[in-house]
Order: C-alpha cells, then sequence, then structure tokens
C-alpha cells in the first residue's frame, strides 16, 4: 500500500479548442445543468479558473504542455524536439505508459513501443468519426495494473467539425458540413451564421462533458478514482468574434477567448473542491505532475 501511495495512477486528458468560458454562467459558476460532470469534477478537485495557454495552436501548446517549456520557433511536434518531456519522467519513475497523442509524436518509441515517431495528420482524424472510438479504447485500458500507469489522452474534443450532441448522438454524418463555408471566414461577418455555429460548439462542450464523465466513471468502477492524480487540461481556446479573418489566431481583441482554458488537478487522495483564482499555464503541468508524485 506505501508503494501504490508514492506512486498513484497518473491520468492527464488534454481536450483541444475548447474556451474555458464555454463551462461558465454569467455568475461565474460551472453550468452544472449543462456540464454536470465538469462540474462534479469541480467538486473534487482544484479548479483553477485562470488557467491559460501559452500558445494559440495545437502542434506548439500540446507539445509544450508535454516537455513543460515554452514553444521555440522551427521544432516540429515531435520526439525529435521534445526531449526530455513528460514521459522521460514517468519513465524515470517506473511508470507504465498508455497515451493517445492525436496530433503529436512526443514519447519517445523506446518508452513507447512501437510509436509514431513523427506526427499524424490531424485532418483526416477530425473530417472522421473516428474520435469517439479512440477515447473509448483508451478508458477502456483504465484499470488496476501490477506497475504503476501514466494515461494520456489528447482528445479532438470539442474541436470542430461540430457534429455531436450532448446526448452522444451526431447531428449530421461525419465529413465537411452540408453548407460549404458555414464555419470558415467567408461566414465570419455573419452575426446570426456566428451565433449559430456557438451554439454548435456548445452542444458539442455538452458531449465533451459526457466523455469527461466516462473517464471518471471508470476510475470510481475500477477504484482508482480517489487514489488517482487527475489533471484535465485543454492546449487553447477559440473565438467567435464578428468581422475578423480568423478566429483561432490571437488576437487582442480575441485574447480572453483563445487564451483561457478549463484547468483542473484532482491530487491523489483529494476529495474536496476548491477554487483557486492564481495565474496559471498550460506550460505548468509537468512541473504540477513532479511536485505532487515528490520528484
Amino acid at each position: 500500500p506505501a508503494q501504490t501511495d508514492r506512486r498513484p495512477p497518473v491520468v492527464l486528458v488534454i481536450f483541444d479548442e475548447f474556451p474555458g468560458d464555454a463551462l461558465i454562467r454569467p455568475d461565474g459558476q460551472i453550468d452544472a445543468a449543462r456540464f454536470p460532470n465538469f462540474a462534479a469534477l469541480a467538486r473534487t478537485s482544484t479548479w483553477f479558473r485562470n488557467g491559460h495557454t501559452i500558445y494559440d495552436s495545437t502542434f506548439k501548446a500540446v507539445p509544450a504542455i508535454l516537455d513543460a517549456r515554452m514553444p521555440r520557433p522551427r521544432t516540429a511536434a515531435d520526439v525529435r524536439s521534445h526531449q526530455p518531456s513528460v514521459y522521460h519522467l514517468m519513465d524515470s519513475l517506473g511508470y507504465d505508459v498508455i497515451k493517445v497523442e492525436s496530433g503529436t509524436a512526443v514519447c519517445p518509441p523506446w518508452i513507447c513501443i512501437g510509436t509514431r515517431t513523427r506526427r499524424p495528420g490531424v485532418l483526416r482524424r477530425l473530417a472522421g468519426g473516428g474520435r469517439p472510438s479512440r477515447l473509448h479504447r483508451w478508458i477502456g485500458a483504465i484499470r488496476e495494473r501490477p506497475r504503476p500507469t501514466f494515461y494520456l489522452h489528447h482528445a479532438l474534443l470539442p474541436h470542430e467539425p461540430w457534429v455531436y450532441l450532448p446526448s452522444g448522438h451526431q447531428s449530421r454524418p461525419a465529413g465537411e458540413d452540408p453548407i460549404e463555408g458555414i464555419n470558415h471566414p467567408e461566414g465570419f461577418h455573419d452575426a446570426g451564421l456566428t451565433d449559430h455555429n456557438h451554439l454548435r460548439h456548445l452542444l458539442q462542450v455538452g458531449y465533451t462533458d459526457r466523455q469527461l464523465g466516462l473517464v471518471m466513471q471508470r476510475l470510481q468502477r475500477t477504484g482508482l478514482f480517489e487514489r488517482s492524480l487527475l489533471i484535465v487540461v485543454a492546449d487553447h481556446g477559440y473565438a467567435f468574434d464578428v468581422g475578423v479573418k480568423s478566429r483561432r489566431q490571437v488576437t487582442e481583441r480575441n485574447f480572453e477567448q483563445v487564451a483561457a482554458v478549463p484547468f483542473f488537478v484532482k491530487a491523489p487522495g483529494q476529495t474536496a473542491g476548491q477554487v483557486d483564482d492564481s495565474l496559471v499555464r498550460n506550460i505548468d503541468v509537468v512541473a504540477t505532475i513532479a511536485d505532487l508524485l515528490d520528484a
């Protein structure tokens, strides 16, 4: 038991294109009616309400989350440019690794046997219907194991295309939107279309909440939840401004939407939630893991 407590299961979920304000009611609290699982996570973890990203692109932000270094120019989102990383830390502590990197390839092949060394094509993964199945296979791998285990999943949710309803059903088949340009720069000038797309996004945030619930349910059913270190964060946000050329690249106008991300940390043994208003960055994840594991 002492060994188990010293090396608890570590679960890191990185969501994608997820503005932190999407979860929040006008009074600043999490909307528990629409997002019950995020609200449940907040009740048993530390919610950093001022969590933010350090980059507005997945291919820079996710590697920075994994290697705890600010992005550098002319680097690739793979193992060539990001050593050491969280994988080296966990391997040095005796952890096995079960991971899904949806847009990067940072884990070295000598730690993640058989893993790719170049990042996968993200557009194909977004356009198809494989996002839920990849996540569900990873959730199914969470269980009590002989060795301490580090579970990581970078989920391409609630990233567009926005096709999922909170129920888990799809509003349309996977693939391109039937109306060309419905969520492209040629439509960014239209306020009504912007509201329509924002609502589609919020519905998919509801679906993302459902997937978080499956992660938490799996941890509870396997008896790992209370013991685990669970971190839920996102790579960057998204803006719904009207009359702009881009809704992903940060500007002074959209900074709060693109920069703010959900950020929750449930320490091993933590059962009571708290709110921390410190200004924190998603690049702080690896240092937080190391600190909580006394490494």
